[in-house]
């Protein structure tokens, strides 16, 4: 297996949870076919890299420990040293070339799951937290 990941972060959630979260981190390993979500309270680079850290530990813990990564242009310095110090490649995605990412689709279907999910929950659920159902 190549064990490269995709990777890429939603747009904002029309309403953040009750626990801040307002965007989510996709990952896809084509290779076992899996998409994994992490939540983000932000877009800010100690959010970002948590959310990378948090991605590395779950494929390892399921032995897929990634070698390289394909990242959109969000990234930031500390993300790059964090990649370096773990051994993982990484590569971007040209800007405006969002059909090439494979997580790009990945985004897509987990919406349509996120909304057939909430379309099966109780009326009066509480949409402030639907993030706690992604896990």
């Amino acid at each position: 297996m190549t064990e490269t990941v995709a990777s890429d972060n939603t747009g904002r959630f029309p309403i953040p949870s009750s626990r801040g979260v307002q965007y989510l981190k996709m990952s896809i390993h084509k290779d076992v076919n899996y998409i994994h979500l992490e939540s983000l309270r932000s877009r800010s680079t100690s959010d970002i890299l948590d959310a990378y850290k948090s991605d590395v530990a779950f494929w390892s813990r399921h032995n897929y420990r990634p070698t390289f990564f394909t990242l959109d242009d969000e990234t930031s310095r500390k993300l790059e040293e964090y990649l370096h110090t773990e051994s993982i490649g990484w590569q971007y995605y040209p800007l405006n070339q969002h059909r090439a990412n494979p997580a790009e689709h990945a985004i897509q279907t987990t919406k349509n799951h996120i909304i057939a999910m909430l379309g099966t929950t109780n009326p009066d659920f509480p949409i402030a937290e639907c993030d706690r159902l992604l896990p």
